[in-house]
Parts: C-alpha cells; sequence; structure tokens
C-alpha cells in the first residue's frame, strides 16, 4: 500500500483478511534430530541452573547465575559465572 492508498483509506476500516497469529514458534533448528535434542538439553540444564541460582538469591544466600543472565547482573548486580570458550 502506498502513501496516497493509506491517505485514502478510511481511519474506521478493518482489514477483511483473516491472518493467522500467534502460532507456536520453533525455538530450535538444526540439520538433524540429534543436535536439536543436544540444543534441548543444553537450554533445559540452563533452565536448571538458573532455577537452583533464584532459589539461593530469593533465601537470601550468595548465588551465582549461568552465563547469559544479562538483565539480572546488568539491573539487580547479581554474580554471573563466565561464559564457556
Amino acid at each position: 500500500m502506498g502513501l496516497r492508498k493509506l491517505a485514502r483509506q478510511r481511519w474506521s476500516c478493518v482489514a477483511k483478511s483473516v491472518e493467522e497469529r500467534f502460532t507456536v514458534a520453533p525455538k530450535h533448528a538444526a540439520s538433524s534430530k540429534g543436535r536439536v535434542r543436544v540444543e534441548i538439553a543444553r537450554d533445559r540444564e540452563w533452565e536448571r541452573q538458573y532455577a537452583e541460582a533464584r532459589a539461593l538469591l530469593l533465601a537470601g544466600k550468595p548465588a551465582v547465575f549461568p552465563a547469559g543472565t544479562y538483565w539480572l547482573r546488568r539491573f539487580a548486580g547479581v554474580s554471573v559465572a563466565g561464559q564457556a570458550p
């Protein structure tokens, strides 16, 4: 749609076509199922480490979050493990 057509469009008009929205987007993509399983296992391990660190933090104990925990490191000042090479 160009600017002229957009300018002629009524403000109260809605789209007549229906587009599928909020579909499931794949989180992992790889050339083989084995690689996808490795990625899923890596993510589950990260989530487990994060949950353990969060539980320690909420209990008032010192916690080290896994690498990749940006927001808490930046804005809450928590300790984050170093990135693996």
